[in-house]
C-alpha cells in the first residue's frame, strides 16, 4: 500500500491507498470542513472514472456518448458545470471496477483515436471514526 497526504486548513491526514491506483490515476479531494484529531480514522471510498471529453455544447457531448455506445462502451455519463460562466459538459466513462477494466477501456478508446485520457478518483463515500475512550 502507498499513502496519500492531504491537508485542509490546519488539519492534515494520511490515507492508505493501493500503489497501482496511485500510479494509474489522479486524486483530487476538497473538504469544506475537516476536523481530525490524532488517532481518528478516516475512510474514503473512491469511484474510478475516465474523462473522455469536455464540450461547450451538450449536443457534442451527446454525440461522443453515442459514438462510445455504438462501440461497446456503455457506462457513460454527462455532467454539467460552468467554467468562467461558460457551460461545460463533461463526458466520463465509469465507474470502473479496477485495473483490468481500465486497461481494456484504454485499448478500446485508443482504437477510437481517443488518446488524451487519465484515470481520476472521486470520493464516493467519506466516513470518520473517533476511537472510544
Amino acid at each position: 500500500d502507498g499513502h496519500l497526504e492531504f491537508a485542509s486548513g490546519s488539519e492534515s491526514a494520511q490515507i492508505s491507498v493501493a500503489e497501482n491506483d496511485v500510479a494509474r490515476g489522479e486524486f483530487a479531494m476538497s473538504f469544506d470542513r475537516l476536523e481530525l484529531e490524532e488517532g481518528d480514522e478516516l475512510s474514503i471510498t473512491f469511484t474510478r472514472l475516465l474523462p473522455t471529453g469536455a464540450f461547450g455544447a451538450v449536443e457534442n457531448a451527446q454525440r461522443l456518448v453515442k459514438q462510445l455506445s455504438e462501440n461497446g462502451i456503455k457506462k457513460t455519463s454527462v455532467t454539467h458545470t460552468t467554467s468562467n460562466s461558460t457551460p461545460l459538459y463533461r463526458v466520463r466513462v465509469g465507474p470502473l471496477s479496477g485495473v483490468a477494466e481500465y486497461d481494456q477501456l484504454i485499448a478500446d478508446m485508443t482504437a477510437l483515436q481517443i488518446t488524451d485520457m487519465r484515470l481520476i478518483f472521486e470520493p464516493a463515500r467519506i466516513t470518520s471514526e473517533r476511537p472510544s475512550t
